[in-house]
C-alpha cells in the first residue's frame, strides 16, 4: 500500500487566481494523479465544485501541473471551466499519496434584504433576497426602515473593516436618509396594522443561519443634517431615545462606526458611507440594519421618494478590509435596491369645515382642503372617503358619509365637542390614513335685555315695595331671566331699608347677560303715640321700694320705646324716708318723640331691721382642722344694721383632740331695734386612720434555694401615735417542688382604734434552674456483631427538687449490610417544675468484620469412569450476623493423557452479607477410561475369488477406540468432536 498524506507532507498557499469547476455531479470524491516520489515540487491548482449553497463552493476537483507545464485533468468528461479562487499544494519531496483534503473555503460577502410580501399578500416571517424588491413582493410606508443584512461567511478571526452606503437623495428626492435597528417596520406601535390591516412582520436577520449566538448591538453615529430643518434629526433622536439607533452583529463585537463621507443634501443625488470595525472569532458572522425611508413630513411635501419612478432606495457594501490593515478589497456588486412603488406615499388629508356651533344646529357641511396631488377630483383617484362623527354630533339624515364633503348636526349639549374624522382608503381597503377635526358644540354669545326693570323709588313706612321684572332674548336659544338677589340693607331705624332686586339673563349654554337692577327706599317720618298712661301718684311704707307703672306708647313703622327721662328722689325728714318721681317719653325707632308724662310715690320708714343671712350651719370636724366659723348678716330696710358677737363657748371632748364650740350673735340697727340671737356649733373628732409614711418591700421573684426577705413598712397619725402590725404571713405553695409564694400583710392603728388599709408585700420563690449531670453516659463504642450493646444511663440532680432522668430517644440506624448497625441513645435530667437539662448521649457501633463458617463440606474427591459425567456436592455455609452466600468461584477442567480423561475442580467461597469471606474449598472428580473398545460388527466372511478379480475386504465397526493407528487419525481427523478435544489438549493431529 501506498503511504496516506499527513499534515507534514503539505502546504497551501493562495496563488491570488481564480479557476472554477462546473461539475455534473458535484458529489464525486476529489481525486489527484499518483505524483512520483522523485519530483521535488508538484503544484496543484485546487478548483471548487460550482455549486454554491449561501455563498459557499463545495468539495474541490484537484488538477495539477507537471514539468511540461501541461495541465492535467484529473476527472474526465464534459466539464466547463469558470472563474474560482485557486490554491497551490506543495509535498515533500518523500511524499506520495492518492488522498489529499481540500483547501480552506474562501471568506464570501452578500448584501441581503427583506421582501415581507406585498401589502395585501404579507409574509409572516419576512423572506431575505439576495436581490431587489417592489411592490409584488415589498410593501413599506415612508418613515418605516427597509431591512438589510450583510451575510460573511468563513470569516477569519480577527479585526476587520467594511464600508456600507446608502443612497440619501435621489432624482433630488429624499430616499434613506439615516439608517437604524433592523426591525423599523412598526416603529409607531399599531400603524402597520393600521394601515394594512395586518400585524407587522417578523423579522429574523439570523434566519437560515443555525449557532449564530446571541445578539450584540452598537449605537450608530448621528448623521450630518445642518443647514435643513430638524424635523429628519429629530426624528432620528427619537428613534434613538427608544434605543433603536442601533447596528446588530452575530459572532462578533463591534469596535467602532465612522461616516467616510457624507451625502451632499443640496445634491440630486447623494450617498452616505459608513465604515464598521469589528472583531470576530472566525467562522460566519451577520451584521444588520435598515434603511429608514425619508417621509414628506420630515422634508416637506413633495421631497420624499416614494413618488420617484424606478428603484430610488439603494444600499450596498461597497468594500472591505480583511485584517483591518487599509488595505480594502472590492466585494463586486452588492447593491440592493427598492421600488418606489412599494413604499406608499400617504395622500394628504386635513379636515375644514367650522370649528364653532351652536346646540341643535344643522347642517354644518367639512370637506378635506388638503393639496391632493396628481388628481383632477376632490377624491383622488384610487382612493375612497369615509367620514364618521363622534361625540355631541351626527352625520345629517340622507348623507351617505362617503362622499367628498359631510354634512353634520350638533346635540343639544353645551360645551360637549363632537369629532368629525375623515378615513382615506386604498379602493381595496389595503393603506388607510386619517385625519379628524374637533368641533366645539356651545353659545358664547349672551343673551340681551329687551326691556329693563321697574325705576328706583322712595316710599314711606309703613308702605310695602312693588318691583318689575326686565325681559331677554337670545340669538341662539332662549334667554331665561333669574331673579339672583333680593337684597334688603337696613335703615337707620327699625322699619327703614333699601331694597334692591338683581336679574340677569342666561341661554341654554349658560351665557349669561349683564345684570341689571331696581331698588325701592323705604323711610319712617312719623311720632310714636301713648297707648297708656303712667301709675297713679302714692304713698308706701319701708322698707318697701317704690314700684311704678311706666306707660306703654306705639309706632306704625317701627318700636316705640319708651324712655325714663328722669328719676328724681328728694329725702325725707328722717334716714330711708323720701320722695321719688319718674318721667317719660315715647321715641320710635326714627327718633320721633312724643309727648313726656310722670309719677310720683312718698316713701316712710317704720320697720325693724332683719338677717339677711344665718350664721354658719352647725357642723362637725375631723381632727387636726381646726373650727371655722361664718358670722351671720343682718340688714335694714330702711338704715344699717350691725351684727354683733356676744358669746364663744368652748366645751372639751371626751378624749385628747376634741372638744365642742358655740359662737352667738346679734343685729342691732341705727335705731337700736336688736334681732333675735343666732348661734354656731361646731364638733371637732378623730375619724381618720393613720397614714402609711414607707411602704413595705416591693413584690419580687427569687429562685430557688433562696429564702425571701421581708421589709416591714411605717406609719404615721396627725391626732396620736401610729402602730404597725403585721396581720399575716401566708405561704401559698407552687406549682411543683420547691417553689412557693409568700405574702406579709400589715395594717396601721392610731390611739383611737382607727386603723389604715391593709399593705402587702408579696414574694414568689420560682425554680427556673435546670438539673445538673453528676455522671455521664456510658462512653461511645464499637462491639462485633452478634453482640448486643449494653448502655450506661447518667445521673442528675438538682438543687430544689428532684432530678428525674428520661430516656428521650432510642435510635437504630441500619449499617452498609445486615447485622451492622450504630445505637444511640439520648437522656435528659428533669426536675419536678419541669427545668430540663443539656441532652447527652451514648452511641454503640455494632460492626461485622467474621467471616461465615462452614456448617458441611463439598462433596469428597472422587474417580469415576468415561463416560459418566462428574456429580458435584456444594458446602453450606452460616453467619452470626447475616446470611452466609455460598458462591462458586471457579470451575476449571484439565484434559487428562487420552481422549475422554480430564480432571474436573470445582472451588467455592462463602461471604456474608458485609463482604467477610470464608476460607476456599474444593472438591475434584477424576474422569479416567479404562474400558476396551466393543465390535459392534464384524468383518466380511472369510472368501476364495478367481483371477483378475481384486480382494474386497469389510472392515468391522467398533465403539470406543479403534485400535488401527490409521483408523484412529482418520476419526481424529474427521470428527469435529475429537478434533475441538485434540486442539484443547494442544496433541499432534497426526497429519490431519
Amino acid at each position: 500500500m501506498k503511504p496516506k498524506l499527513t499534515n507534514s507532507d503539505y502546504s497551501w498557499k493562495n496563488l491570488k487566481t481564480f479557476f472554477f469547476r462546473k461539475m455534473k455531479n458535484p458529489k464525486r470524491k476529489p481525486k489527484i494523479l499518483t505524483a512520483s516520489i522523485f519530483l521535488t515540487v508538484l503544484v496543484f491548482s485546487a478548483l471548487f465544485i460550482g455549486q454554491k449553497t449561501n455563498q459557499r463552493f463545495l468539495e474541490p476537483t484537484l488538477i495539477f501541473e507537471d514539468a511540461n507545464n501541461t495541465l492535467a485533468e484529473v476527472i474526465s468528461g464534459e466539464d466547463k471551466w469558470e472563474t474560482v479562487e485557486t490554491y497551490e499544494l506543495t509535498l515533500n519531496a518523500n511524499s506520495e499519496t492518492t488522498n489529499m483534503m481540500s483547501p480552506p473555503p474562501p471568506t464570501k460577502l452578500s448584501l441581503e434584504q427583506v421582501r415581507n410580501g406585498s401589502g395585501d399578500s404579507p409574509l409572516v416571517n419576512v423572506d431575505w433576497q439576495n436581490g431587489n424588491a417592489g411592490a409584488s413582493n415589498a410593501h413599506y410606508v415612508e418613515g418605516w426602515g427597509i431591512p438589510y443584512r450583510a451575510i460573511i461567511t468563513n470569516i477569519p478571526a480577527g479585526t476587520h473593516s467594511i464600508d456600507i452606503a446608502w443612497d440619501i437623495k435621489h432624482s433630488s428626492a429624499n430616499a434613506i436618509d439615516f439608517i437604524g435597528y433592523y426591525d423599523l417596520l412598526d416603529y409607531e406601535p399599531g400603524t402597520h396594522a393600521a394601515n394594512f390591516n395586518h400585524l407587522k412582520e417578523t423579522i429574523d436577520p439570523t434566519s437560515g443561519y443555525s449557532g449564530m449566538g446571541l445578539e450584540s448591538t452598537a449605537d450608530i453615529p448621528e448623521p450630518d443634517f445642518s443647514g435643513v430643518p430638524n424635523d429628519a434629526l429629530n426624528t432620528f433622536n427619537a428613534i434613538k431615545s427608544d434605543n433603536l439607533a442601533k447596528m446588530a452583529i452575530w459572532n462578533g463585537t463591534i469596535n467602532s462606526m465612522t461616516y467616510v463621507s457624507q451625502g451632499d443634501l443640496a445634491a440630486a443625488s447623494s450617498t452616505t458611507v459608513l465604515r464598521i470595525v469589528f472583531t470576530t472569532d472566525g467562522g460566519d458572522l451577520i451584521l444588520s440594519w435598515s434603511g429608514h425611508i425619508a417621509k414628506k413630513t420630515d422634508w416637506g411635501d413633495g421631497n420624499s421618494a416614494s413618488a420617484v419612478s424606478g428603484s430610488p432606495y439603494h444600499s450596498r457594501i461597497l468594500q472591505w478590509d480583511e485584517g483591518n490593515n487599509g488595505d480594502f478589497t472590492s466585494v463586486g456588486n452588492q447593491d440592493r435596491s427598492l421600488s418606489a412603488a412599494a413604499v406608499i406615499n400617504p395622500p394628504p388629508c386635513n379636515v375644514a369645515g367650522p370649528g364653532l356651533v351652536c346646540p341643535s344646529s344643522t347642517g354644518h357641511v367639512y370637506e378635506n382642503d388638503a393639496v391632493l396631488p396628481n388628481s383632477t377630483s376632490i377624491i383622488p383617484d384610487g382612493y375612497k372617503y369615509q367620514w364618521s362623527v363622534t361625540g355631541n354630533g351626527n352625520i345629517s339624515s340622507g348623507d351617505s358619509g362617503t362622499g367628498a364633503k359631510v354634512s353634520v348636526d350638533a346635540g343639544t349639549g353645551c360645551g360637549i365637542s363632537y369629532t368629525v374624522k375623515l378615513t382615506i382608503t386604498t379602493t381595496n381597503d389595503v393603506f388607510v390614513t386619517s385625519c379628524e377635526k374637533i368641533v366645539s358644540v356651545e353659545d358664547s354669545t349672551s343673551p340681551t335685555w329687551t326691556t329693563s326693570p321697574g325705576a328706583d323709588a322712595t316710599i314711606d313706612c309703613p308702605s310695602e315695595p312693588v318691583f318689575t321684572a326686565p325681559t331677554a332674548s337670545d340669538e341662539c336659544s332662549t334667554a331665561t331671566v333669574n331673579e339672583i338677589s333680593d337684597v334688603t340693607t337696613p335703615g337707620s331705624c327699625t322699619g327703614t331699608y333699601v331694597r334692591t332686586k338683581t336679574w340677569e339673563a342666561v341661554d341654554d349654554c349658560g351665557n349669561k347677560s349683564s345684570q341689571v337692577t331696581q331698588t325701592i327706599t323705604v323711610r319712617d317720618i312719623t311720632s310714636p303715640t301713648w297707648t297708656t298712661s303712667p301709675g297713679a301718684d302714692a304713698t308706701i311704707d319701708c322698707p318697701s321700694e317704690p314700684v311704678f307703672t311706666a306707660p306703654t306708647a306705639s309706632d306704625e313703622c317701627s318700636t316705640a320705646t319708651v324712655n325714663e327721662i328722669s328719676d328724681v328722689t328728694t329725702p325725707g325728714s328722717c334716714t330711708g324716708t323720701y320722695v321719688r318721681t319718674k318721667t317719660w317719653e315715647a321715641v320710635d325707632d326714627c327718633g320721633n318723640k312724643s309727648s313726656q308724662v310722670t309719677q310720683t310715690i312718698t316713701v316712710r320708714d317704720i320697720t325693724s331691721p332683719t338677717w339677711t343671712t344665718s350664721p354658719g350651719a352647725d357642723a362637725t370636724i375631723d381632727c387636726p382642722s381646726e373650727p371655722v366659723f361664718t358670722a351671720p348678716t343682718a340688714s335694714d330696710e330702711c338704715s344699717t344694721a350691725t351684727v354683733n358677737e356676744i358669746s364663744d363657748v368652748t366645751t372639751p371632748g371626751s378624749c385628747t383632740g376634741t372638744y365642742v364650740r358655740t359662737k352667738t350673735w346679734e343685729a342691732v340697727d341705727d335705731c337700736g331695734n336688736k334681732s333675735s340671737q343666732v348661734t354656731q356649733t361646731i364638733t371637732v373628732r378623730d375619724i381618720t386612720s393613720p397614714t402609711w409614711t414607707t411602704s413595705p418591700g416591693a413584690d419580687a421573684t427569687i429562685d430557688c434555694p433562696s429564702e425571701p426577705v421581708f421589709t416591714a413598712p411605717t406609719a404615721s397619725d396627725e391626732c396620736s401615735t401610729a402602730t404597725v402590725n403585721e396581720i399575716s404571713d401566708v405561704t401559698t405553695p407552687g406549682s411543683c417542688t420547691g417553689t412557693y409564694v409568700r405574702t406579709k400583710t400589715w395594717e396601721a392603728v392610731d390611739d383611737c382604734g382607727n386603723k389604715s388599709s391593709q399593705v402587702t408585700q408579696t414574694i414568689t420563690v420560682r425554680d427556673i434552674t435546670s438539673p445538673t449531670w453528676t455522671t455521664s453516659p456510658g462512653a461511645d463504642a464499637t462491639i462485633d456483631c452478634p453482640s448486643e450493646p449494653v448502655f450506661t444511663a447518667p445521673t442528675a440532680s438538682d438543687e430544689c427538687s428532684t432530678a428525674t432522668v428520661n430516656e428521650i430517644s432510642d435510635v437504630t440506624t441500619p449499617g452498609s449490610c445486615t447485622g451492622t448497625y450504630v445505637r444511640t441513645k439520648t437522656w435528659e435530667a428533669v426536675d419536678d417544675c419541669g427545668n430540663k437539662s443539656s441532652q447527652v448521649t451514648q452511641t454503640i457501633t455494632v460492626r461485622d468484620i467474621t467471616s461465615p463458617t462452614w456448617t458441611t463440606s463439598p462433596g469428597a474427591d472422587a474417580t469415576i469412569d468415561c463416560p459418566s459425567e462428574p456429580v458435584f456436592t456444594a458446602p453450606t455455609a452460616s453467619d452470626e450476623c447475616s446470611t452466609a452466600t455460598v458462591n462458586e468461584i471457579s470451575d476449571v477442567t484439565t484434559p487428562g493423557s487420552c481422549t475422554g480423561t480430564y480432571v474436573r475442580t470445582k472451588t467455592w467461597e462463602a461471604v456474608d452479607d458485609c463482604g467477610n469471606k470464608s476460607s476456599q474449598v474444593t472438591q475434584t472428580i477424576t474422569v479416567r477410561d479404562i474400558t476396551s473398545p466393543t465390535w459392534t460388527t464384524s468383518p466380511g466372511a472369510d472368501a476364495t475369488i478367481d483371477c483378475p478379480s481384486e480382494p474386497v475386504f469389510t472392515a468391522p465397526t467398533a465403539s470406543g477406540r479403534v485400535l488401527d493407528s490409521d483408523r484412529e487419525r482418520d476419526i481424529r481427523c474427521h470428527d469435529p468432536w475429537l478434533m475441538h478435544r485434540h486442539l484443547r489438549q494442544d496433541q499432534d493431529m497426526g497429519g490431519c
